[in-house]
């Protein structure tokens, strides 16, 4: 499974660019322990960005694959500004 998130916001500046990335790292961390044991059995996932916006892969099994979707999704629908600054800026 891909998904393209298309915005130009994520390139529009070098800050954005590089806050754009930290949210990936961030979101990377935080969801090592939940993604453990799907990564176990073989599933995995990517979330990176580009000039055009974020991009996720899903891969695996199709029982799994769905679920691990919404498991990152959600957790970049919750992810904040802050928590990304709080982790990355001293």
């Amino acid at each position: 499974m891909f998904a393209h998130v298309i915005s130009r916001r994520v390139y529009d500046s070098p800050a954005a660019w590089v806050t754009a990335r930290l949210a990936c790292r961030t979101l990377d961390e935080l969801l090592a322990p939940r993604v453990y044991d799907a990564q176990l059995c073989g599933c995995g996932y990517s979330l990176g960005c580009s000039e055009t916006g974020v991009q996720l892969a899903v891969a695996g099994f199709p029982g799994v694959v769905g679920r691990l979707a919404e498991v990152v999704v959600g957790a970049m629908a919750e992810v904040t500004l802050e928590e990304v600054q709080g982790r990355w800026v001293g």
